[in-house]
């Protein structure tokens, strides 16, 4: 019984071979094996597809947000400042997407849970695409805790 449940295991392990082999040895004619295994997925997406810059404007009519107002406005202004590479990686910290997902995304406010003040970090849930954010006492605060969170994530 122990051989053929290792058995399972490894063909299910090496069931995507081939197609990781086809994809591998069509990088490896545009760019060199000693670049290619020094970078990650991100790194290979970003040639591959490029840069992709998330208009902020496109991103709030996609958001549904339950932040009291100065709380809002600083979210906003924060993810104005930020650079392409970290917008994106709010997306992927909140959604599990480096670009606009399709349908809301959700932004609520951690305090409704109990977890808040300018100590606390953001959390996420990705299956729901919804950012908890803590209430905090300054936009300052509030930008230093996200770039901290997506950070630490990625």
């Amino acid at each position: 019984m122990q051989v053929r449940a290792s058995c399972v295991v490894l063909a299910h392990l090496h069931k995507y071979d081939w197609q990781i082999q086809c994809i591998w040895k069509g990088l490896l004619q545009y760019l060199p094996q000693s670049v290619l295994v020094l970078w990650n997925s991100y790194d290979i997406e970003e040639v591959v597809w490029g840069k992709v810059d998330i208009d902020v404007e496109k991103l709030r009519e996609e958001v549904e947000e339950s932040l009291e107002d100065n709380q809002k406005t600083w979210f906003w202004e924060c993810v104005q400042n930020m650079t392409i590479q970290q917008r994106s990686k709010l997306l992927l910290f909140a959604t599990g997407r480096s670009k606009l997902p399709v349908g809301k995304f959700y932004i609520r406010s951690a305090d409704s849970i109990g977890a808040g003040g300018d100590g606390a970090m953001p959390s996420a849930n990705t299956c729901s695409f919804k950012l908890r954010m803590p209430k905090y006492s300054t936009q300052q605060i509030m930008m230093a805790q996200l770039c901290k969170a997506l950070e630490e994530f990625h």
